[in-house]
């Protein structure tokens, strides 16, 4: 716990100070340090490696068996009336198993599967993970507009503060009107300081996410002018779900799944056929005859053991696979009418909001605060338009954020950047 709240303490003190280290990011910028740096996407990788090691793990053949058997009597002894000497006994037999009913190639069609529903998955958790970057990314963004807000009135309110416990100390104003103020101050900075720890979460996250180990603060910079042309109009659900159901991972590799539970259920099948050992002996004197040779077969008699539970249990795996790509099916259905449902929302939302009581609002605060100090209006009146403002701003950066957020969901749902940023 101490821990944590060092470092949410040295994140704050960051936010505020826009040390030197602070670094400008640009989508693109991010995306990039992303593909190269994340820890998730580099494991996943070097297991898609071992899984093609695997592929050729398996059409490895079993290496032969040799047994060599030594006599260790050291005196001449006679054999079938020959004369063998000392060390006179020696017996060589090689052995090579031999798979039968297809094992090999069935093995060899497992572990290729499953290579390839190692490579799904990476391409499904880069989908996941580039989802968990672009939200963060955008969510910082304008958690920093909202912060920017907190800090300029923040700072006004600073000043006229300072101004009014001088005018109080002269007895040109009321006490009250010195509390009021003061405890609207702190109001702003409690909410600020709330904002300050959000951020400092998600500078975390993204720094893990980028792989970026160090102290650098990160401020992601956006194009909002870009973000305003975004539109759904010309896409329809029904479309939207046919580009998910080419472009899921997930849903490729629940159907992959179903090819390496069908192929199990055929090598299960094919190990009821016992395999065959064939072999070659050498025995110089141990048998009816000196240095007689043989060819061996060895194969075990399927009567009690014919792989009854392996199959049952490969046989219940592939329904439960094909249940599970219904299952998947009917989850990306959901997925993409809930995140096509959420982006009209927001954009009808965002659409009939008023984007432009921002602009001009420097001027018009200066308006404001003169007219306070000349007493044209109340300091209630005053705090409310303050009040006001804040709310308004905050709100509108955040149906800016929700809005793309919406938008990447379905991009995220549908597997595929339909919508660039």
């Amino acid at each position: 716990m101490k821990i944590s709240y060092l470092l949410f303490t040295f994140l704050v003190l960051n936010i505020r100070l826009f040390a030197q280290d602070t670094l400008k990011l640009s989508l693109d910028d991010a995306q990039h340090q992303f593909t190269e740096k994340n820890f998730e996407l580099i494991m996943q990788k070097f297991n898609i490696e071992a899984s093609k090691a695997q592929i050729l793990q398996s059409r490895l053949f079993a290496n032969p068996n040799i047994y060599y058997e030594q006599g260790l009597i050291t005196r001449s002894v006679v054999a079938n009336d020959q004369s063998l000497g000392p060390y006179a006994q020696r017996a060589v037999q090689v052995q090579q198993l031999i798979l039968l009913a297809g094992k090999r190639n069935k093995s060899i069609r497992i572990a290729e599967v499953a290579s390839t529903i190692s490579e799904y998955e990476l391409f499904d958790l880069l989908r996941t993970l580039s989802y968990s970057l672009n939200s963060n990314f955008f969510e910082l963004a304008f958690q920093y507009k909202t912060l920017n807000v907190y800090n300029q009135e923040i700072l006004k309110i600073e000043k006229l503060v300072n101004a009014y416990r001088e005018l109080q100390q002269d007895g040109n104003a009321a006490l009250k009107d010195v509390v009021r103020l003061e405890s609207f101050l702190f109001s702003l900075q409690s909410d600020r300081n709330d904002l300050e720890l959000a951020i400092a979460e998600n500078q975390v996250d993204l720094r893990l996410l980028l792989g970026i180990g160090t102290h650098t603060f990160l401020l992601p910079v956006i194009n909002e002018v870009s973000l305003d042309s975004m539109s759904i109009k010309n896409e329809t659900v029904e479309n939207l779900i046919n580009v998910a159901e080419e472009n899921r991972y997930d849903i490729k590799a629940q159907e992959a799944n179903i090819k390496l539970a069908n192929t199990n259920l055929s090598l299960q099948k094919a190990y009821r056929v016992p395999d065959l050992t064939l072999g070659y002996t050498y025995d110089r004197a141990g048998s009816y005859t000196n240095n007689y040779q043989a060819v061996t077969l060895q194969t075990n008699l399927p009567v009690f053991n014919r792989n009854q539970g392996n199959i049952k249990t490969a046989d219940y795996q592939l329904r439960s696979n094909e249940t599970a790509l219904e299952q998947a099916r009917v989850g990306l259905n959901n997925d993409v009418i809930l995140a096509y449902t959420q982006v009209l929302k927001t954009e009808h939302l965002y659409q009939n909001s008023d984007k432009q009581f921002v602009q001009g609002f420097n001027k018009l605060i200066e308006g404001v605060i003169e007219g306070y100090e000349k007493k044209t209006i109340s300091l209630v009146e005053f705090m409310d338009f303050f009040d006001s403002y804040k709310q308004n701003v905050v709100q509108l950066n955040n149906l800016k954020n929700n809005r793309v957020q919406s938008y990447l969901k379905l991009n995220f749902s549908v597997g595929k950047n339909l919508f660039t940023f």
